[in-house]
């Protein structure tokens, strides 16, 4: 039995917990209302404090469906009536929707007053949302009622919802003659009264988005260096504008601090083949607090091959004239004169022209 009574006891404050997770935001919201009755030589002034609880959740997520709650609470009014001009008094008394509250007024010859009143929430909202149900909704008792608040997807700029409520109340007030044996309504006006200020809440939005981040890799500046751009969009194709962005290459982590949607400078890793990786490590959108961006990955296998030097062939020779200089044997051009190749090739040469010189006097 104790053990039963333990499970019964969790349970509660189980569902205890969870209701105040969802419910965690509780609202007081008061309407003030003045209302002039005339009823003959009987004139009231008749102030309401019109009281509503609003529970809503400590945020809507994007996508999501909640419940708003508005309750009527602890409402009162407070008849001032004047007879003839002469004041008779303060006469405050609870204010319940739906039901008569009545006013003994001391010294007023069995006069009484009394006041019935309902009244209506017109709902509306500031946001990327939807509210049911959106007509005027009529409150005769003091029972809670119940909205759907649906917050779209995309939530735009958006980093609240504000929900605006409009109140109506529709107000009976007369008089009753109440005397022992005899009871007649004297007079009564029916009013409808608004407050100056609608029931204003403000309830943060939160958005998780995914993210797709793409790399591309290309030749450095240098032949061991290579660049890459890391792109990164949302899930609706909108470029992110983030630097929490690192590199690694061969799983070594390499640098952080990119810049997403540009180029980056060189990088170094060497001559062969490189496993290029990116990943974004997530991050708070700039425009709007609301939006958290989720981590995404990317990567690319890159070779950075070596450029051999072509040879190219050495042009020939040429003089000072800009002719190409021609030598005879055992000799080679060097500074742009023919020299010998080498010390007896040098005699060789001469003995041989001269030769030649001889005979040619001869001949």
């Amino acid at each position: 039995m104790k053990f039963l009574a333990i499970i019964v006891i969790f349970i509660v404050l189980s569902l205890s917990i969870v209701n105040q997770e969802i419910f965690a935001e509780t609202y007081t919201k008061s309407n003030k209302m003045t209302a002039q009755v005339d009823l003959g030589p009987l004139n009231v002034q008749a102030d309401y404090d019109l009281v509503f609880k609003i529970n809503t959740p400590p945020v809507i997520e994007a996508g999501d469906t909640v419940e708003v709650i508005v309750t009527p609470f602890s409402s009162t009014v407070t008849a001032k009536p004047k007879l003839l001009g002469e004041s008779l008094g303060n006469y405050p008394t609870d204010l319940v929707l739906g039901q008569t509250a009545t006013f003994g007024i001391p010294g007023g010859l069995g006069v009484g007053l009394f006041v019935k009143s309902n009244a209506y929430l017109n709902p509306g909202y500031i946001g990327p949302a939807s509210i049911s149900p959106r007509e005027l909704v009529s409150l005769n008792n003091m029972a809670p009622q119940t909205f759907q608040v649906t917050v779209r997807e995309d939530i735009g700029n958006y980093d609240s919802l504000i929900l605006d409520f409009i109140t109506i109340l529709e107000t009976k007030f007369g008089a009753n003659l109440d005397l022992v044996l005899y009871k007649q309504e004297l007079g009564s006006d029916t009013i409808l009264l608004e407050p100056h200020q609608t029931m204003k809440i403000t309830i943060p939005l939160k958005k998780t988005t995914s993210t797709n981040l793409s790399l591309d890799v290309r030749n450095g500046s240098c032949q061991t260096c290579i660049q890459v751009k890391p792109t990164l969009v949302d899930e609706y194709g909108q470029q992110i504008h983030s630097k929490n962005i690192y590199v690694f290459i061969n799983g070594r982590d390499f640098a952080g601090g990119l810049t997403a949607n540009q180029w980056t400078g060189d990088y170094k890793p060497g001559i062969g083949d490189h496993h290029i990786e990116v990943r974004f490590m997530g991050d708070s959108s700039s425009s709007n607090k609301a939006i958290t961006y989720e981590k995404s990955i990317d990567s690319e296998d890159y070779t950075i091959k070596k450029i051999e030097t072509p040879f190219t062939k050495q042009p020939s020779k040429t003089s000072s004239n800009g002719k190409s200089l021609t030598c005879g044997p055992g000799t080679h051009v060097d500074s742009n004169q023919c020299v010998a190749d080498n010390f007896l090739d040098g005699f060789t040469w001469f003995f041989d022209d001269l030769i030649k010189q001889i005979g040619k006097m001869f001949s």
